[in-house]
């Protein structure tokens, strides 16, 4: 490991990082969570927080495609400080992402 990055992991432990659980171990629910993750690496919210996919997330086809639906819980310090859903296109998974991350930083 390099300086650099033992000097990072040290600073996510001493500030706290942001982290996202899924209660659904089905793929589409892992690459949603794989998504918020590489959201928050990026543009983490100011103040860090846990975010749960509590279930598997839904979908249903139309028109040849599949819509993903999802459910999302907020908290810090263990304590639930919002919730919310949202839905997007298999395809488009990012944009679920991005709106969860958003969500995070709002709170």
């Amino acid at each position: 490991m390099t300086m650099s990055g033992a000097i990072l992991i040290a600073l996510m432990f001493a500030i706290g990082a942001s982290e996202v659980y899924t209660g659904g171990d089905d793929g589409l629910t892992q690459r949603l969570a794989d998504a918020v993750r590489a959201r928050l690496e990026v543009s983490p919210p100011r103040i860090p927080l846990t975010i749960l996919i509590p279930t598997h997330v839904g979908w249903s086809e139309s028109g040849g495609r599949v819509r993903v639906s999802y459910r999302v819980e907020y908290s810090r310090s263990g304590a639930l400080i919002a919730k919310g859903q949202g839905s997007c296109w298999e395809d488009q998974l990012d944009r679920c992402a991005d709106e969860i991350v958003r969500r995070a930083k709002g709170l």
